[in-house]
C-alpha cells in the first residue's frame, strides 16, 4: 500500500527508460515466473526495437532499465 513507481525517460543518442519500484518487497527470485508484461516487453522491445533490458531486484522492489539503441524520433 505504501509502494510507488518512479519512471524517468532520457532521450539522446539512445532513449532510456528507468523504472524503479519503491516501498515494496524483494520477491523470492527462485520462484519468479515471467508474466505477460515481461514476455511482452521482451518480445516487442528486445527483438523488434533492438533494445537492451536490465533488471535488478532490490530489497524494496524492481529496478529496470530499458535502452533503445536507435534514437526515438518525436
Amino acid at each position: 500500500p505504501q509502494g510507488r513507481i518512479e519512471i524517468n525517460v532520457v532521450k539522446g543518442e539512445h532513449a532510456v527508460l528507468h523504472w524503479r519500484e519503491i516501498g515494496g518487497r524483494k520477491p523470492d527470485e527462485s520462484n519468479l515466473v515471467p508474466g505477460f508484461g515481461s514476455r511482452l516487453i521482451e518480445s516487442a522491445a528486445l527483438r523488434q526495437l533492438d533494445a537492451r533490458l536490465e533488471r535488478e531486484w532490490l530489497d524494496d522492489g524492481l529496478k529496470l532499465t530499458l535502452t533503445l539503441h536507435r534514437a526515438v524520433r518525436d
